[in-house]
């Protein structure tokens, strides 16, 4: 996926981002085996222009198609087979989220597929804190400051489902750092932050759940003035994707030259915010109003 490709513009929306992330992958093989798409066509019996819509991803490739392509690029272990092999699985995979799709927008749904396919999640919130970690109430109370009143409830409905799904594969990890400034923000009545900061101390005690606050004195916010998340899928052959979300529209990185320094600075991030082992203690001093020791 080229750096700061936009979804809100159509480039990632219409296809499935598993489908690019494949395709891509299969034009580095092939130009690195110095073969034209034309020449391609012809070995699989089709054409050069099904092969250019293969990698860019607007159409899904069959498995038997994949695997005389790789025989023909030279990709014989078995081992790195089955790797491409789970990366089909995922792009021709039928999204569940079909049945909300009057309110998500092309440019979220990659997001809902790197989420569904996440083995680890690992997410920095500077305002808000994370979906997958809200209560019902602060959930409204968020989603309500951008839609319309007609649409909160069923957007609610859907951060929701995201929630339990997270609970119950708990193959997914989810590690968040929270800034404190986003935990010291009045959302709704005081009543919906004393539920959400004690539903996030629930939180902790799930085994694929790790929360870390990073104090505001800390000032690593400044080095990317925005939140950011980063997901690593299970097939070794998906790269980690960065995923930025702006007001109408996201961005999605999965080159390592654009993704490296975002992992590098949320291990920074990570290192400066208080320990696992003190969430708890933390989020019970700032429902005190304490501050931060």
């Amino acid at each position: 996926m080229a750096s700061g490709a936009q979804a809100g513009n159509g480039t990632l929306g219409s296809p499935n981002i598993f489908r690019r992330l494949l395709g891509e992958q299969l034009r580095n093989l092939r130009e690195r085996n110095g073969r034209s798409c034309e020449a391609v066509g012809r070995y699989l019996q089709s054409s050069g222009s099904k092969i250019s819509r293969i990698e860019s991803g607007h159409v899904k490739i069959k498995e038997s198609d994949l695997g005389a392509l790789l025989h023909l690029y030279g990709v014989v272990e078995p081992t790195e087979q089955r790797a491409f092999l789970e990366v089909v699985s995922l792009a021709n995979d039928s999204p569940w989220w079909r049945e909300f799709g009057d309110v998500v927008a092309d440019w979220f749904d990659p997001y809902l597929a790197l989420e569904s396919a996440a083995q680890t999640i690992r997410t920095y919130e500077i305002r808000f804190i994370p979906g997958l970690l809200q209560t019902p109430e602060y959930a409204q109370e968020v989603i309500g400051l951008r839609y319309p009143r007609s649409e909160v409830a069923r957007r609610v409905e859907l951060r929701l489902h995201r929630q339990r799904m997270l609970l119950e594969r708990r193959s997914t990890v989810l590690w968040a750092v929270i800034d404190e400034m986003a935990l010291r923000q009045q959302i709704g009545a005081p009543q919906v932050m004393q539920q959400q900061i004690a539903a996030l101390v629930k939180a902790t005690e799930a085994p694929n759940i790790t929360i870390q606050v990073l104090p505001s004195r800390e000032g690593l916010r400044a080095e990317t003035g925005n939140s950011f998340s980063i997901f690593r899928s299970g097939p070794k052959r998906v790269p980690d994707v960065v995923y930025l979300e702006h007001l109408d529209h996201a961005e999605y990185f999965s080159d390592s030259s654009t993704t490296d320094p975002y992992k590098v600075h949320m291990n920074a991030i990570g290192v400066a915010a208080k320990r696992p082992a003190q969430t708890v203690a933390v989020l019970e001093q700032i429902a005190r109003g304490d501050e931060l020791s």
